[in-house]
């Protein structure tokens, strides 16, 4: 069977080249001769050392199966990102504005030293409902926005507080309740809730409001040593004292 398929085979060549012109055969064995070099040089270019699974070509580095090692880091590269990080955001303006809350709740947030995180954050929540100092607290944020976009990596709240919380006059942490005529009180469920107490309380509009701007608060900062820096005001479309730094 093998012979006489290759007898069929040689016939049909036979009759195709009975059936070419001349310029058809020259041109066929031209493309013969060209199909026999290129398959030639490709043999003749392949390494020696191909012919061996163990082996590897000449010149090539020593590749193992193993993923390659990234490069260590260095120790300070996370520092690095978080301060270049905030730089990139202070040029683009993303910081976003701290927020009276946020203030209100650190700043009390040492009252109760006794309870965890979870049903403090709820108690302040229930005493910002009803604090009467959130004008005072909005100057505060607007005024700790501003010196912590110049001063990203100086700038903590807590010491902002500390220092300007006596200037503008809000009670103290450990005077709130009293002062307020306040009570915490747990039931038997232990869910906390604040109580009045003393209804007789009456807080005088120069205890609810202060004279100082957003301008005055930045200006302390510069004029105690809290920061460096040249200071001018300018006034803001939002209705508060802005100020730009050199």
């Amino acid at each position: 069977m093998a012979a006489n398929k290759v007898s069929a085979v040689h016939q049909a060549f036979n009759k195709l080249f009975t059936t070419l012109t001349p310029d058809q055969v020259q041109n066929f064995h031209a493309f013969l001769q060209e199909a026999t070099v290129s398959n030639t040089n490709a043999v003749s270019n392949t390494p020696a050392a191909m012919s061996s699974g163990n082996q590897q070509p000449a010149g090539l580095p020593n590749v193992t199966g193993a993923a390659p090692m990234a490069p260590p880091v260095p120790s300070n590269a996370v520092t690095r990102t978080s301060h270049s990080r905030g730089k990139r955001l202070r040029a683009l303006g993303k910081l976003r504005p701290l927020n009276s809350f946020i203030a209100f709740r650190s700043f009390y947030s040492t009252a109760f030293p006794g309870l965890s995180q979870k049903i403090k954050s709820g108690v302040l929540r229930l005493l910002w409902t009803s604090d009467p100092f959130k004008a005072k607290w909005a100057i505060l944020a607007r005024a700790y926005s501003i010196i912590r976009d110049s001063h990203f990596d100086q700038v903590e709240l807590e010491s902002f507080l500390a220092l300007i919380v006596p200037l503008i006059g809000i009670i103290a942490p450990s005077d709130y309740l009293r002062v307020m005529g306040l009570q915490l009180v747990v039931d038997m469920d232990k869910q906390f809730s604040i109580t009045k107490t003393d209804h007789n309380i009456e807080l005088t509009q120069e205890d609810l409001t202060t004279n100082l701007s957003v301008d005055d608060i930045v200006a302390h900062c510069y004029q105690s040593g809290y920061v460096t820096g040249i200071f001018s005001p300018n006034n803001s479309n939002q209705g508060f004292q802005s100020a730009n730094y050199c």
